[in-house]
């Protein structure tokens, strides 16, 4: 199901450890990436 993986985790407003599948996008929200890999695979 949605949001069980922790493959999307972001940080929304200054907090960390945010699901992205699990957050409407609201105008003027401040969203920053974790590192780019997944399982030890770098995502291109």
């Amino acid at each position: 199901g949605i949001g069980v993986c922790h493959c999307c985790l972001v940080k929304i407003n200054g907090r960390h450890k945010r699901r992205a599948c699990q957050t409407i996008v609201r105008e003027g929200m401040s969203v920053e990436t974790q590192v780019n890999r997944i399982a030890g695979q770098e995502v291109l």
